[in-house]
This record gives C-alpha cells, structure tokens and sequence, in this order.
C-alpha cells in the first residue's frame, strides 16, 4: 500500500482467494524501467529432475485498489472475491482492538515492566486485548510471560502471543515450537493452561 505522490490517492495491491491450490506471487522490477510484473517461483524438482505436479492448481486473484485511503480501508474487495469460510461455528470468533508493545518498542516484550505498561494502556483505552511480540520467552525485569498473562487476566484483559513460524532465515524467539503436530499439540496445551486466548503466527516463507 502506497501514497502516489503528493496526491490525495493511495493505491493498495494484494492478493484474494489465496488457498493450498496455488503459491504466493511477487512484485518484480525490472531495472531501468518503471515496470513491475508479477512472477512465481520456480517449479520444484524430484530426484530425476522433472517438474513436481502440483495439480489441481488455481491461480489466486490478484488485486489492486485506487482511491482515497477511506476507500481502500472500508474497502470489502478481498473478501468479495474470496470463498466463504468452510466453517460455520464462528461464536469462537472475538475480534478487538489490541495494545501492541512491538510498534514503538521492537524488544519490549522482553521487558515485564514494558508489557504491563501496554496492559494497563489497553485497560485505559478499553481494548479487549494485549500483543506480547517476539522474545516473550526470554521476558525479565520483574517478571516472565506468565506473569504478564496472569497480570492481564487481572485486568480483564486477554493476551495474545506472537510465535516464529519456524524459519530458517529469521531466528527470532521463539522459534521452532509450532513444526509439528507433537510440538503445536504441547505447545496448544501449555497455551491453554495459563489462558492465553490467542497467537500471532509470523515469518511464513510462502513463496519457497
């Protein structure tokens, strides 16, 4: 998403109904000109070299939006071109605002003290929820994660924890607890027992 020069219109480009039948797309420039295309990555290959068959394949939407940035905000697009959710429950579903340490402090979730801050900032403003960003697992001055959930809980206010999908080009913390069923199943029961009521999952290398 981008301003177009000292214009009032703002341009956003993405991409809708993005499900297992097809692979992320990227933007690509062609040096000395003002030309982007979209390309894929290249096929994979098995043992004899061959192109492995990824059929049924499906080519996601891919969309861009101009207009004002109330347009582009309020806009419905990617959904509209997008399947229904193939779930029907959605009373599990509880959207809201949340404080988020990471925006002005990258390593604020390192520090307890730092993470009650945003809590009691969410109390403040009447958000339902607090992000505790990367390193939480390596959370110190006067307190762990526990802790701070424990403390949000107090307050009335649900946490949320980020967690490294498990790349190998990023190592942030924590990393590699999400891999495989065994660990998310431990890693979703330990979740459960000290009531954090959701995850953010980051780092997908989804063009890979």
């Amino acid at each position: 998403m981008y301003k177009v020069n000292n214009q009032p219109l703002w341009v956003l480009i993405s991409e809708a109904d993005i499900s297992r039948q097809n692979c992320a797309a990227r933007l690509s420039y062609k040096p000395g000109t003002n030309q982007y295309k979209v390309t894929y990555p290249p096929a994979k290959k098995n043992w004899n070299g061959g192109a492995v068959s990824s059929l049924p394949w499906k080519s996601q939407w891919h969309v861009m939006m101009v207009g004002g940035l109330s347009d582009l905000v309020e806009s419905t697009l990617i959904t509209d071109l997008s399947e229904l959710a193939a779930f029907t429950d959605t009373k599990w579903i509880e959207p809201g605002s949340a404080a988020w340490v990471y925006w002005a402090n990258n390593h604020g979730s390192k520090d307890y003290k730092k993470v009650v801050e945003y809590i009691d900032l969410a109390v403040k403003m009447k958000w339902p929820y607090v992000l505790i960003d990367w390193e939480w697992d390596v959370m110190s001055n006067g307190g762990t994660v526990k802790d701070a959930v424990n403390y949000a809980r107090s307050k009335g206010i649900k946490a949320l924890l980020w967690y490294n999908s498990g790349t190998d080009w990023l190592d942030p913390t924590p990393v590699d607890r999400l891999l495989t069923r065994e660990k998310r199943e431990k890693e979703f029961s330990w979740l459960n027992e000290i009531s954090v009521s959701g995850i953010k999952v980051d780092f997908f290398g989804g063009d890979q």
